[in-house]
């Protein structure tokens, strides 16, 4: 069962990291450096299929287990969570690696996306 969690898994960052250059001239975006949410123009299909390497672990199972739902919490709460994986702020080997694998807007979409299921 892990191996094909894992083949998932992986499929799925290829796949973000081979749709993500196209797909980002659609954001409008102003960046910034600091943990404030960046303006980005939502596309909820983009954050669908960016949702979808979250999903292998974070199910909506209302946080049973060891690892959290993300599932309706807070846009900028996720957001600054997700950056400071991404900036080894927080230590997780497996988060880690993940958010680095995303820009700063995808990881708004990605926050936005998980704020708004409910």
């Amino acid at each position: 069962m892990r191996f094909i969690v894992f083949i998932v898994f992986t499929v799925s960052l290829f796949y973000i990291s081979a749709c993500s250059s196209g797909s980002l001239a659609k954001m409008d975006s102003n960046k910034n450096m600091d943990n404030t949410v960046v303006v980005a123009k939502y596309d909820k299909d983009y954050a669908t299929m960016l949702a979808g390497s979250c999903l292998t672990c974070h199910k909506d199972d209302s946080g049973k287990g060891k690892i959290p739902s993300i599932h309706g919490k807070d846009k900028e709460i996720l957001f600054t969570i997700l950056k400071y994986f991404k900036s080894s702020e927080y230590d997780s080997g497996t988060m880690g690696k993940i958010a680095k694998t995303f820009s700063d807007e995808e990881l708004e979409l990605l926050s936005h996306y998980f704020a708004d299921q409910k």
